[in-house]
């Protein structure tokens, strides 16, 4: 993830204004999970998923912008799995999605790295539509309103409307083609 914000090559040979006018898109790994303390200005970047990831992919788009190219370029692996607190459930996966349309796209890819998705099926879409929002450099964050307590019950209740008729079977032809919503590659 840091290549998207990181100038020069990292240690592993990423490098994006070399690498990105040479590939149909690029999948940087922005699991809010791996910023370190601090990055984004955020104590704790694993905390505030949302603001990890807009900030991460709105300064790929800016660096690509800058390079000539434009479409969907980037599609994004999108943490869906528990490192370090808090726990990551269907409400992180929705903040890191909507992230991404709100930096100016449409794709994205989930990981768990035991292929345990049941917990983040309610954050999948059932539709294959376009979500991104316009965007153009120094478009401010708009991070969705935190769950608010319902007082006396110590209940969450998220302002987020969830597509419940999606089921295990649908699943995987769900995730891939919500993350292969955007179109316009270059070739």
């Amino acid at each position: 993830g840091l290549v998207t914000t990181v100038n020069g090559a990292l240690e592993i040979g990423q490098s994006w204004d070399p690498l990105s006018p040479e590939v149909d898109v690029m999948l940087p790994m922005v699991y809010p999970s791996h910023y370190p303390a601090g990055a984004f200005g955020l104590a704790r970047p694993n905390a505030d998923p949302y603001m990890v990831i807009f900030r991460a992919i709105a300064r790929a788009h800016e660096r690509d912008l800058k390079l000539g190219i434009e479409g969907e370029h980037v599609r994004p692996w999108l943490q869906a799995f528990t490192y370090g607190k808090p726990p990551y459930g269907a409400r992180e996966v929705e903040l890191q999605k909507q992230a991404v349309y709100d930096a100016g796209y449409d794709g994205w890819v989930l990981w768990h790295p035991g292929t345990l998705y049941g917990p983040f099926l309610s954050a999948l879409e059932r539709e294959t539509v376009s979500r991104k929002k316009p965007w153009k450099p120094g478009t401010a964050p708009t991070p969705p309103a935190p769950p608010r307590i319902v007082a006396d019950s110590g209940k969450a209740v998220v302002p987020v409307v969830r597509d419940t008729s999606v089921t295990a079977d649908t699943a995987t032809a769900t995730a891939t083609a919500t993350a292969t919503a955007g179109r316009g590659f270059r070739g």
